[in-house]
């Protein structure tokens, strides 16, 4: 029996897995301010915010839609760690494959081959 769920999604191509990267090495970096507090006192001196480019959304909704993201805290398992625990844990419980892509600083991204199948993942935890 088929479940409906959806067009399968793709996964994410190289590019998008770089253009992830960058924004997690981004997002890691402490940034410097002047040592006095700025605060906004006219309506005109509020800061704009640039919204992502459209390949950045775009990459972002992919890997929404067939992947998962996950953060390791404390100490960063290596890869081959990480692979030898999906093998134990999540292919048994999957109908089809999942591939896991190292980012960086404990990030981890995991793209499932069917949609059901990362819904399930999602819905039972680690």
């Amino acid at each position: 029996m088929e479940l409906g769920g959806g067009p399968k999604a793709p996964p994410p191509s190289p590019p998008e897995l770089e253009a992830f990267r960058s924004l997690i090495t981004a997002a890691g970096k402490r940034q410097t301010t002047s040592s006095q507090q700025k605060f906004v006192k006219k309506l005109e001196s509020i800061p704009t915010v640039t919204l992502p480019m459209e390949e950045t959304c775009r990459t972002a909704l992919n890997l929404a839609e067939g992947g998962l993201i996950g953060q390791f805290t404390g100490l960063w398992p290596s890869p081959k760690a990480v692979e030898e625990w999906v093998k134990q844990n999540w292919i048994p419980l999957v109908n089809e494959g999942i591939k896991s892509h190292f980012v960086g600083k404990g990030f981890f991204i995991f793209v499932f081959d069917n949609v059901d199948d990362r819904s399930l993942i999602f819905r039972n935890g680690p």
